[in-house]
């Protein structure tokens, strides 16, 4: 147990077989849960757990004052089995964790979009104190990934801290894949700046050197999240529209952004608008999916539970308490996290209307 205490987030049997060397970790495991001891089962299955938080800090302590050698091998074999598995945030965790900041951000730099439209859980954030920002501006590559990283984390200090740095070091060439995605980054952050017509311009800079260079990866799906609802911003809901239909013709879209975000970001849009039936509609729609795809308490569900929460104050006290509810739920774990909707119905507006 103490070799398996520093597992972040799940213990299965093949990653404490990995750390600990035991072939016999699933009978571990097994023989532990039935005694129920000190798990939690992740999984109706019951072949994927976690320790419960107190014991897990009690024993990374024991183990770190026993053998502090130990706990860093331990560690740099985790990273390693989790990146030969392909999972970038754990592997990116545990390097951190021995002081190979290089290596676990060579893994993130590429994975932080695509793990976000992917992946409905919000991830613990990185322990960046081993990451010297200074340092990491001489690789563009990965201060970039660590910044998208905070900002989609809705760290926006230190997310728009290490944009300062790239944009100083001027090393990033404009015209290039890793010149779009920089671009694209920098009108996510004046999106939630507020600053609307600057963001519309990085974006589309940033969408023209995609063009350009031919890039198709999942990054590009950062110009029409911020365009769809800085234009709804700006009141030019026809080109939220393009925007939304743009994204959902992408090859290769991924189902959060095609049967939530998307949906979603239509459904704010037509409530703005007056069209309550159709934004009704789309918001019932996205927030099923959303359920379905685990992505009810991700970013993209923000959007169409605001305009649920906004319906609701037309119906029975007890549904609008729902609504309300999950709505302010969300918009404390994403505080930051995305572009705010002037003028959306918010937690604050809900309970004042209903006295």
């Amino acid at each position: 147990m103490l070799d398996t205490s520093i597992l972040v987030g799940v213990l299965t049997a093949d990653a404490c077989a990995a750390v600990t060397g035991r072939h016999d970790a699933a009978a571990l495991l097994r023989s532990i849960d039935s005694a129920h001891l000190f798990l939690v089962a992740l999984d109706d299955e019951r072949t994927s757990f976690r320790y419960h938080r107190l014991v897990r800090s009690v024993l990374r302590a024991e183990l770190r004052a026993r053998d502090r050698a130990r706990e860093q091998a331990l560690r740099m074999r985790a990273a390693e089995w989790f990146e030969a598995t392909g999972d970038a945030r754990r592997t990116a965790v545990h390097y951190l964790a021995t002081h190979h900041a290089d290596r676990a951000l060579a893994v993130m730099q590429d994975r932080v979009v695509p793990d976000f439209l992917h992946v409905p859980t919000m991830p613990e954030p990185l322990v960046l104190n081993v990451a010297d920002p200074l340092m990491l501006a001489e690789t563009s590559e990965r201060l970039l990934g660590l910044a998208a990283d905070l900002l989609l984390l809705g760290d926006m200090a230190r997310g728009c801290e290490y944009l300062d740095l790239l944009e100083h070091a001027g090393k990033i060439p404009p015209e290039s894949g890793l010149g779009a995605r920089f671009a694209a980054f920098q009108s996510f952050r004046c999106g939630v700046a507020g600053q609307l017509e600057t963001a519309v311009q990085k974006a589309l800079a940033a969408r023209a050197t995609q063009d350009r260079t031919q890039l198709t990866d999942e990054w590009n799906a950062v110009v029409p999240l911020v365009l769809v609802r800085v234009y709804s911003c700006l009141g030019d809901f026809p080109a939220a529209e393009r925007e939304a239909a743009a994204a959902l013709a992408a090859p290769g879209v991924a189902e959060s952004v095609k049967l939530v975000m998307v949906p979603s970001a239509r459904a704010l849009a037509w409530f703005e608008t007056g069209y309550l039936a159709e934004a009704a509609d789309a918001a019932r729609a996205a927030d099923a999916d959303s359920q379905r795809l685990g992505f009810g308490q991700h970013f993209f569900a923000v959007d169409h539970l605001r305009v649920l929460s906004g319906l609701a104050l037309e119906r029975p006290r007890a549904r609008r308490r729902g609504a309300a509810y999950r709505t302010s739920a969300l918009d404390n774990r994403t505080a930051s996290a995305g572009l705010r909707i002037p003028g959306a119905a918010g937690p604050a507006q809900i309970w004042a209307a209903r006295g």
